[in-house]
C-alpha cells in the first residue's frame, strides 16, 4: 500500500459522497436569525445523552440557541438527563420527557436516540451524533426523515477506515489494536464490520472485546497490562464515549497510544482524534432545533452531517507516551494540542 501522503490527499479523505451530501442538504437551519416573536410560555426541550465527552453537542446546541435569541430561563428550558450509558435509563428519561409533554426532544447518540424513538411517536425529536440514521432505521432518507425527528449525522462510521489508516501511519509498527464495543449497538454492528475490512488491508489486528455499559468500559481498561495491545481504538461506541475519561487515564497509564472520532478526545489526553467537532457540530444543529420550535415538520427537514473535518494530534500525551511521531503525520495535522 502507498502510504506517501501529501496534504492534498488526507484533505479529500472523506469520501466524495460526503461532500456531495454536504452540498445537498447543507446547513437549513436559521442560524444567524433571531426569533421574531416570544412564546407566552418558554420552550421546553427535553435533553438526553450517555453523558461523558457526549456533552459537547449539547453545549454546542445551547451555544447556537442563544446565538439565534433564546435565553434560558426567559423563552426555553432544557431538561438535562445524563442516562449513564444505559439504554433502559435513556428510555426512562423518554417516558419522562412524554408524560412531561416537553415541546422537542435532543436526544445524543444512535443507542438513545433508538430507545427515544421507541417511546415518542408525536413529539419532534432532534438527534445528533446519529452516525447513519437510515441504516439505524431512523430515517427514510437524509433528505426526509418520513417520521417525527431529524437532527445531524456525524458520520463517524464512515471515517472509521480512514482514522486506522492514519494510526497506522503514525505508528508504523502497529499491529495489535483493541477495540471495544457493545454488538447490541446498531451503530457499533456496522462500523466494526467496515473496521475489519480495512484492518484486513492493512494488515492490523483488531483485538475486540464485547462491553454492555460504562462500567464494563472501566473494568476492562483497569485490567489492561503495558505492552498488552499497540493502540486503542475509539469505534466510537456511545458506552465508551461515556466513560472517555476512565479510558484515557488508564490508556496513558499503561502508555497505550489511542485514535477517536472528535478532537475533544484529543484534548482530554487521547492521542489523536479525527473527525467534526461535536460542540461545532450541537452549534450546527440548533437551526434545526429552532425550526421544529418554530412548527416545520421534523419529518420535512434535512438531516445534516458535519461541514468539517479535523486531525487533531495531541503532542503532550505523544511525549508522555514516548511516542516520536513522524514528520509526515505532524505536516498533516491541522491541530497539535502542546499544553
Amino acid at each position: 500500500m502507498n502510504r506517501s501522503w501529501t496534504k492534498k490527499t488526507f484533505l479529500t479523505m472523506v469520501p466524495m459522497v460526503v461532500i456531495m451530501l454536504a452540498t445537498l442538504v447543507g446547513c437549513q437551519g436559521s442560524l444567524g436569525q433571531t426569533i421574531k416573536a416570544q412564546p407566552q410560555k418558554p420552550y421546553r426541550v427535553g435533553v438526553v445523552s450517555f453523558g461523558g465527552g457526549q456533552t459537547e453537542v449539547i453545549i454546542g446546541v445551547q451555544q447556537g440557541m442563544n446565538a439565534l435569541g433564546y435565553e434560558e430561563g426567559k423563552n426555553i428550558e432544557y431538561t438535562i438527563i445524563d442516562a449513564g450509558g444505559s439504554n433502559e435509563q435513556a428510555k426512562a428519561a423518554a417516558e419522562g420527557f412524554l408524560s412531561q409533554q416537553v415541546d422537542a426532544i435532543y436526544s445524543v447518540s444512535t443507542p438513545v436516540t433508538l430507545e427515544v424513538a421507541q417511546v415518542i411517536k408525536d413529539i419532534p425529536i432532534v438527534f445528533n451524533i446519529v452516525s447513519d440514521p437510515v441504516g439505524a432505521g431512523l430515517a427514510k432518507s437524509l433528505t426526509a426523515s418520513g417520521a417525527n425527528l431529524t437532527g445531524c449525522s456525524n458520520f463517524v462510521g464512515q471515517t472509521g477506515p480512514k482514522r486506522l489508516e492514519i494510526l497506522r501511519t503514525m505508528l508504523p509498527n502497529l499491529q495489535n489494536v483493541l477495540v471495544l464495543y457493545d454488538p447490541a449497538n446498531k451503530f457499533s454492528q456496522d462500523a466494526i464490520v467496515t473496521l475489519r475490512e480495512a484492518a484486513t488491508t492493512l494488515g492490523v489486528t483488531l483485538a475486540e472485546k464485547h462491553v454492555g455499559s460504562k462500567d464494563e468500559v472501566v473494568t476492562v481498561m483497569n485490567g489492561l497490562v503495558q505492552g498488552e495491545y499497540d493502540a486503542f481504538f475509539h469505534l466510537g461506541e456511545a458506552k465508551v464515549t461515556g466513560a472517555a475519561d476512565a479510558v484515557i487515564e488508564a490508556a496513558n497509564r499503561i502508555k497505550l497510544p489511542t485514535m477517536a472520532h472528535e478532537e475533544g478526545f484529543a484534548k482530554r489526553g487521547m492521542l489523536a482524534s479525527y473527525g467534526p467537532s461535536w460542540r461545532l457540530l450541537g452549534r450546527q444543529c440548533s437551526g434545526t432545533l429552532d425550526q421544529v420550535l418554530r412548527g416545520i415538520k421534523p419529518g420535512e427537514i434535512p438531516i445534516q452531517i458535519p461541514l468539517k473535518f479535523e486531525f487533531i494530534v495531541n503532542l503532550k500525551t505523544a511525549k508522555a507516551l514516548g511516542i516520536e511521531l513522524p514528520r509526515e503525520v505532524l505536516a498533516l495535522a491541522d491541530k497539535l494540542i502542546e499544553e
